[in-house]
């Protein structure tokens, strides 16, 4: 009888080390997964921003070209 005490008594505790450890991966998994969710969000504005800059960029220089009717309007009238 006090054999199998002790051999269940070893089978609890090597669960209790499997959840463990189970639960350190779940934890690790977990933080790398916010952390790439991040990246992801800050990328996506970082990526937004440089968008916008580049529509001001071509704007800005559709607007100084010589072929712009407005400036054609300008120079001809």
């Amino acid at each position: 009888m006090a054999g199998r005490a002790l051999e269940m008594e070893k089978d609890v505790i090597k669960t209790r080390e499997r959840a463990k450890i189970l639960a350190r991966s779940k934890n690790c998994f977990m933080k790398s997964l916010s952390i790439f969710s991040l990246n992801l969000l800050f990328f996506d504005s970082y990526q937004k921003k440089q968008e916008k800059k580049k529509s001001h960029l071509y704007i800005d220089s559709f607007l100084n070209s010589k072929m712009n009717p407005l400036c054609l309007r300008m120079t001809f009238s």
